[in-house]
Formats: structure tokens, sequence, C-alpha cells
């Protein structure tokens, strides 16, 4: 099943993806995929558009049935990667957000995807579970990714609270924010 992960990852750009520190009130950057698709920045390549649209729409599959944690266990494994970092955050990113566009994905499926791209690619992502409220009796939920303290923001939103973080080290198990 995860195949088509590794197929992809041998061709991967080889260099190191620049990330930025955190900001100065302590907050990791946002960047919004939408908008990082959208930026006049080199296309990445077909093949890794065609795995990143796998990775959403198997992401979306396993989501509707199954708990987070399980699918990211099932796709991402659930060891820290051993090997240098061979995909580009920023690439990834931008290739998760074509492809949820495409297949219309909300923030949970796209944070798992890109998560699963990272960790199969070399890096150590977190994805992050927050909510906002609203109203009075409104709130919504909300996931994104951080890598090296850069925040990759699935929709350009207000600030939520975070409610726990999920890392390949603690096989993606829940810890408090």
């Amino acid at each position: 099943m995860l195949g088509w992960v590794c197929i992809g990852l041998v061709f991967a750009n080889r260099t190191k993806g620049t990330f930025s520190a955190p900001n100065s009130t302590g907050e990791a950057p946002r960047e919004n995929l939408a908008s990082l698709a959208a930026v006049s920045q080199p296309r990445p390549p077909w093949w890794l558009l065609v795995v990143a649209t796998l990775a959403v729409a198997v992401s979306k599959l396993l989501l509707a049935r199954f708990r987070t944690t399980t699918v990211l266990t099932v796709l991402a494994g659930c060891r820290p990667s051993r090997h240098r970092q061979l995909l580009d955050a920023d690439l990834a990113a931008r290739s998760v957000a074509s492809a949820s566009r495409l297949l219309r994905a909300d923030c949970l499926p796209q944070a798992v995807a890109l998560a699963v791209l990272l960790q199969r690619g070399g890096a150590e992502p977190t994805v992050v579970l927050g909510c906002r409220f609203y109203g009075p009796s409104r709130w919504g939920a909300h996931a994104w990714v951080e890598v090296d303290g850069k925040r990759f923001d699935p929709l350009a939103q207000e600030k939520h609270a975070e409610l726990g973080r999920l890392t390949a080290d603690e096989c993606w198990g829940v810890r408090a924010g």
C-alpha cells in the first residue's frame, strides 16, 4: 500500500528544505497551503503531484472510517525516519494543496497526507489538532502540520487553540498541547 510513496521518494529532491524559525511571539510562522500552490515557485514534479493526490485520496477515504491516529500509524509508520531528509517540505505542501483542490479535501486529510509524505521523505513532521470558538454554541476544529518550527496550514484561518500534537516518535499518540 505504501509502495507508491517509496517509489515517488526515490526521485525526490535531495536538498534540504529551508525553514524559518518561530516568530517573535514564539508561534511558528503560518504557511497557507493554498497560497503556496498559487505562488510562482518551481512547479512540483509530476510524480510528486501523483503521489500527493494518492496520499490525499487515501487519507480522505481512511479518515471517513478510522481514527486519525490509526490512519497516521498505517500510512506513515510509528518510527521516526532514520534517513536524511529527501523531500522539500515546501514542495510537498504545494503538491498536497494542488491535490486537495482537485479532491476537495478538508484540513485533516491534507494534514495527514502532508505528514505521510514528509515522514516517508525523511522529515519529522508534527500534526497539530486545534479548535476555535466562533460564537456561543459554535466551534470549529482544525489541523495543520509543523516541520522544524515552520507551520504548514491548509487553510488561511484565524488562530486556533492547540489541543494535541501527533508525532511519529510517539507512534502518533496524542500528548497534551
